[in-house]
């Protein structure tokens, strides 16, 4: 075992628990790029990590430092990754805690929030283009891959997984109530069963 890999491991999800805000899938795009930078795991490997960690209970971003840690460094890596990610809100969640009550009704702090949830949802989505890049593009979304797209489109879709992709969605559109693992099994089955 390297003690290096070891203390990147958990200054990397430390690093990635503390500047993250939003979530697990607002985590998404900083993991990646920390992931992948490292030369931990592949873009293809982090995609594969993002879809079991959904699958699984658990916290994405808890799920995935858990599973890259052990893929890097085995039990202790998957033990300080899980570490690493969990430490900085559990710090923040208790120092704010304890002030959030006597000011939550500041303008302040009210402000804040307001101006913290746009980029959250951009961090959402920018995760949702890493995901797609991965398992519907067959690249990176350049400008010559979204010309392709609209040229050459069956050279640069994946239509099986696209077709998947668009019954999911439309599951969950007209069928509110759908559990969410239950879709995830189902489309996991469909995708076993067309590829």
């Amino acid at each position: 075992m390297d003690i290096t890999t070891i203390i990147q491991l958990v200054t990397t999800f430390f690093k990635i628990g503390l500047f993250s805000f939003g979530g697990g899938y607002a985590m998404i795009p900083l993991m990646a790029k920390e992931i992948e930078g490292h030369a931990w795991l592949t873009a293809q490997e982090f995609a594969d990590i993002i879809a079991i960690a959904e699958m699984t209970p658990g916290p994405i971003a808890v799920n995935s430092a858990t599973f890259t840690g052990y893929q890097t460094a085995g039990i202790i890596g998957g033990l300080v990754a899980t570490f690493g990610v969990a430490l900085p809100s559990f710090i923040i969640a208790t120092i704010v805690s304890h002030f959030f009550i006597q000011f939550q009704h500041h303008p302040l702090v009210q402000n804040a929030f307001y101006g913290i949830r746009p980029v959250v949802t951009g961090l959402i989505a920018a995760a949702a283009v890493a995901i797609a890049q991965t398992s519907i593009f067959t690249g990176a979304l350049t400008p010559q891959l979204l010309i392709g797209i609209f040229t050459h489109p069956l050279q640069y879709i994946d239509v099986k997984s696209l077709v998947i992709f668009m019954g999911s969605l439309a599951a969950l559109i007209w069928w509110k109530k759908l559990h969410p693992i239950l879709l995830l099994a189902i489309a996991g089955l469909v995708g076993a069963i067309i590829f």
